[in-house]
């Protein structure tokens, strides 16, 4: 009977020993970057970053939050052990305060992100083209959207003029994407106040767009155009 009792516990440790060794050899990935606060700027040393692993709503696995500092040389290097290929997201700024400044970093691979960015910004350059100057009581209402107001500019009008704003990348994307090269802007506009209120209401979804022109933002020292041709 004892050897019996012998035989069922070293099978049962037999059993269970392949579990430990697959948990034991799980695979670890590697994301590494440099990290600058735009285009043009020097590396970022000693700087604070967070790497963050979510799970969807009713996920079984847990989410997981690595941190560490770049070096001398704004380099940083990540390695974390996963299952899942849930991506992961970069945060920058202090162990009690940080924000995202890039998302969907693909899970399960090893990744050398390059240059990333603390501050991507870059100007956007507005063309404005008119058919004629109108008057002094003309005004020109026009917005990047998201945009908390619109720009003005009174009349008589250049035969063109141009305008530009500085805007981060993921401005319209609502977060600076890992596959999110370039971006689809929009700009509204119109002569006048009453004008322009139509073309904002025109976004709503399944409404013809009225003075809304599309353009493609790219970042990083770009020099991207929107159009506005007024008649």
């Amino acid at each position: 009977m004892k050897k019996l009792y012998l035989f069922i516990i070293c099978a049962a440790i037999l059993f269970l020993m392949p579990s430990c060794k697959k948990e034991e050899e799980m695979p670890a990935y590697t994301i590494t970057g440099t990290l600058k606060e735009n285009c043009g700027s020097l590396p970022l040393a000693g700087a604070y970053l967070e790497l963050f692993q979510d799970v969807p709503p009713g996920g079984m696995s847990k989410s997981q939050t690595l941190h560490t500092n770049t070096d001398n040389n704004g380099h940083f290097s990540f390695t974390y052990k996963d299952n899942t290929s849930i991506p992961l997201s970069l945060f920058y700024g202090t162990a009690s305060s940080s924000s995202k400044i890039l998302m969907g970093i693909p899970a399960e691979k090893n990744i050398d992100l390059g240059d990333v960015y603390t501050n991507n910004k870059s100007y956007l350059y507005i063309k404005i083209n008119y058919d004629n100057s109108h008057s002094a009581s003309d005004t020109l209402y026009y917005a990047i959207l998201p945009s908390s107001a619109p720009r003005t500019f009174a009349g008589p009008f250049p035969v063109t003029f141009i305008d530009s704003v500085r805007i981060s990348k993921g401005h319209f994307a609502g977060d600076n994407s890992y596959n999110g090269t370039n971006e689809e802007g929009r700009l509204i506009w119109g002569l006048g106040y009453n004008d322009y209120k139509q073309s904002l209401n025109s976004i709503i979804p399944e409404t013809p767009d009225y003075h809304v022109e599309h353009f493609i933002y790219r970042s990083c020292g770009y020099k991207d155009t929107a159009f506005i041709k007024v008649l």
